[in-house]
């Protein structure tokens, strides 16, 4: 049974239906004749719930099944699929394929048939289900004269059990056929005559289970949603892969494999005496030693200056890097002429080489001396500056070693790596203490000299993440108009909307989530190989996370403008 019950229906400011009431529960062909444009295509899909009314309530006590004059067929699919509807082939009604002449046709796509080849398609896909309420929007319009009767014989034969609603500009059909007679006009329709048939008894069928939906969705949408994966996954391993090469490129070396990475070293210009407490930090005083600056080194001919440092291991002789040992043409057992500075007079001290070691996080020159025995040369070189001023108590040191005890200007200390930064930055003003800290400063001469190239990176990975979103926005877009055609069909033969458009969501996100576990399960020893800190790992999979969660909730935003009340525009524009 169907009930209208006060529909209001206007399009576009124009009134098609200002209070319409009437009822079909009597079996038989329910002819309804109008002019054009008097809404007898608008009612049919009311009925049908594709189109939603302005006011009031329509009952129906089963979902219909019908037949449009647009054929609403699937091109993607052969001619049997779209009879089938995601049925198996022993639903396949072979009576009404041979009645109808199309057995030769059922491998054939759509765009191969003929406007009446495809009108008899989408008919014997109505039929073939049995429905109990038929809808039928001008059936026969782009039929020949056999075929048109054989589809009138068709539906008087169901009408017989079934409600059978007929729209239809063919007067003389109508009066052949038709059982109940109505006439659209001034915004109501007009009962003309009814004829005694029985009273309709509702037949409950559950033509689309939900595997026949699954599978049939599937195929439809499988190459679009597997086009989706693959490009999600290509655009997002691309931002992350150009990531990933910009942090390397622009990754500030950490310099700790180096012997010395631990030690800073401190000049003083205004006082002899260094503590802990000048530093603001505390730590055991054993951890400063006096010592003098080196200037630089002589060889082959010539001076250069270079980074010369106190050995932390206190190994014999002269230990240097792989730099120096390449660069200087140095080998085990060579000599090395270096020169100390003492109150502004440049001293050499010669030592032997006696091993070579890798530091892999510096590129510079390091050499590093014996403190011991520096400190024991020191005290065999005699100290002569008759203007040494003294003061009251002080005596003329006899040489080096006593004038830097009296005198320490320059001193190594002990400050771990993790805390150069701040120790740098807290006395980067003091006129009094200079802090040398030269694989820290390494490290800013690195930020600075890739600052400009790091602020055009960041320029352009925040347009590359506006062009990824950009691209997939306009596909999912481009895709839903697609989906929405398809599911709209698929809505008109009595399929399940809400199941469709779950069916919709899960095959769009099952990806992202499939996707986001394997990225995640990867990120870890991927940053282990990368070298990425812990920050900027968990850093990167925050980005990717929150892309995704946007693009899910995107998918879920665009499949709620998927409405059953919206099925009717949406076909229009897929046919016009």
């Amino acid at each position: 049974m169907i009930r209208l019950d006060h529909i209001q229906k206007s399009f576009k400011g124009v009134t098609i239906f200002k209070d319409l009431d009437l009822t079909f529960d009597r079996v038989g062909m329910h002819v309804i004749e109008g002019e054009s444009g008097s809404g007898k295509s608008t009612l049919l899909n009311m009925i049908m719930g594709i189109e939603k009314v302005d006011k009031g309530k329509i009952k129906i006590s089963t979902m219909p099944m019908m037949i449009s004059q647009n054929y609403e067929l699937i091109e993607h699919l052969s001619i049997k699929d779209n009879i089938l509807m995601g049925r198996d082939d022993s639903k396949l009604d072979e009576d009404l394929i041979d009645r109808f002449g199309m057995r030769e046709y059922l491998m054939r796509r759509p765009n191969e048939l003929s406007g009446g080849q495809k009108q008899r398609v989408g008919i014997i896909r109505a039929l073939s289900f049995r429905p109990s309420i038929i809808l039928c929007d001008e059936p026969t319009e782009s039929l020949d004269v056999t075929n048109k009767m054989i589809v009138m014989d068709l539906l008087k034969e169901l009408s017989k059990d079934a409600i059978v609603i007929l729209v239809t500009h063919d007067h003389n059909l109508a009066l052949e056929y038709g059982d109940h007679f109505y006439r659209l006009a001034d915004h109501d329709i007009k009962v003309i005559s009814l004829k005694k048939t029985s009273q309709y008894k509702t037949r409950f069928s559950s033509r689309f289970e939900r595997k026949n939906m699954r599978r049939l969705y599937q195929r439809l949408e499988s190459r679009r949603d597997i086009a989706f994966s693959i490009a999600h996954s290509l655009l997002l391993v691309s931002f992350i892969a150009i990531i990933a090469l910009m942090s390397l490129w622009f990754k500030v070396p950490d310099t700790t494999d180096t012997l010395n990475h631990d030690y800073i070293y401190v000049e003083i210009t205004n006082g002899y005496r260094l503590s802990y407490s000048d530093l603001g930090i505390r730590m055991d005083e054993t951890a400063i030693r006096k010592t003098y600056r080196f200037q630089s080194i002589y060889n082959n001919g010539h001076y250069l200056q270079t980074n010369i440092y106190p050995n932390i291991k206190d190994d014999k002789g002269v230990v240097i890097n792989q730099v120096a040992a390449e660069y200087l043409d140095l080998e085990v057992g060579d000599e090395v002429q270096m020169y100390y500075v003492v109150d502004g007079a440049e001293y050499p001290y010669t030592s032997e080489v006696t091993g070579i070691i890798e530091e892999s996080d510096t590129k510079d020159i390091a050499i590093y001396y014996n403190y011991d025995e520096f400190m024991e040369y020191l005290k065999s070189v005699p100290f002569d500056d008759p203007f040494l001023y003294l003061e009251d108590g002080e005596t003329m040191p006899e040489d080096q070693y006593e004038y830097l005890e009296m005198r320490p200007k320059y001193y190594e200390v002990y400050v771990p790596y993790d805390s150069q930064e701040d120790l740098y930055n807290a006395h980067a003003d003091d006129i009094d203490l200079i802090i040398n800290a030269p694989l820290f400063l390494e490290r800013l001469e690195f930020i600075k000299d890739t600052q400009i190239y790091k602020l055009l990176y960041y320029i352009f990975e925040t347009f590359l993440a506006i062009a990824i979103i950009s691209l997939e926005l306009i596909y999912l877009d481009r895709d839903l108009k697609k989906v929405k055609g398809d599911i709209a069909i698929l809505a008109t033969q009595g399929m399940d909307m809400m199941y469709l458009k779950a069916l919709y969501r899960i095959s769009k996100t099952m990806p992202i989530f499939i996707f986001s576990f394997i990225v995640i399960g990867l990120s870890y020893p991927l940053s282990i190989s990368l070298s990425l800190s812990i920050d900027e790992l968990l850093l990167a999979i925050g980005v990717y996370l929150c892309y995704s969660l946007f693009i899910i909730v995107v998918i879920l935003a665009f499949s709620a403008r998927i409405k059953m009340t919206d099925v009717s525009s949406i076909l229009k524009e897929r046919f016009d």
